[in-house]
């Protein structure tokens, strides 16, 4: 049986989080940090017309429970696109 990969969060503005599948928290950091993870963020923050002046959190932490179950719930509505990256917003829901 698959172990089932631990879930972190980016913290950004506003208490927007971003919540993503790593094996441990140094691998979660590598990703926070990666160039093409921080530009997914702010062509995000772009989309929904705002800038993300305020920066990122330095690190990624391990998320909450709820958090943990917002990512779980939304990857298997999108479970179609498990050979990519899923990256799920789990802050403020902006308009």
């Amino acid at each position: 049986m698959k172990r089932e990969r631990a879930i972190f969060v980016l913290d950004v503005l506003d208490d927007a989080g971003f919540a993503f599948e790593a094996d441990d928290l140094a691998q979660a950091e590598e990703y926070a940090r990666a160039s093409w993870f921080l530009r997914s963020v702010g062509r995000f923050f772009l989309r929904h017309g705002r800038a993300c002046q305020g920066g990122f959190a330095s690190r990624a932490r391990p998320a909450s429970e709820t958090e943990a179950a917002t990512y779980r719930r939304l990857a298997d509505e999108f479970a179609e696109t498990s050979g990519c990256f899923f990256v799920a917003h789990v802050g403020p829901h902006w308009h």
